[in-house]
């Protein structure tokens, strides 16, 4: 029952500062759609690069793959991956941050969703 007293208060805390956690998930989105971050498989024969919100920029080849046609399949698809996985622990991280210099009791992921922050 004090649970739920608890949960309510720290929504009330929460509305009472949107504007200013809306701000800084704006800011959060927009560091993420600038920053690039790269996922590699092969040993570094293919690389994705991909923002901070997981959406792929650009997908590198070595030329010595060319004539690999079977390989250069699964290895851009882990190298994709890698990046993926790379963005989601940096957008992460990023509103982990902001929730803990907000003092708000709440995950980060929780924090996103009711930002509608970065995907």
């Amino acid at each position: 029952m004090f649970d739920a007293f608890k949960q309510a208060g720290a929504m009330a805390g929460i509305m009472k500062d949107l504007p200013k956690l809306q701000a800084r998930a704006k800011e959060i989105t927009e560091m993420l759609e600038a920053a690039r971050v790269v996922g590699e498989s092969g040993g570094g024969a293919v690389r994705a690069r991909a923002d901070g919100r997981g959406r792929l920029v650009e997908v590198v080849v070595a030329p010595a793959l060319s004539s690999a046609t079977e390989e250069i399949g699964p290895l851009v698809t882990e190298a994709v991956r890698d990046a993926q996985e790379k963005a989601a622990a940096l957008a992460a991280h990023e509103f982990g941050r902001a929730a803990e210099e907000l003092n708000l009791p709440i995950p980060a992921e929780t924090l996103r969703g009711l930002l509608g922050g970065a995907s």
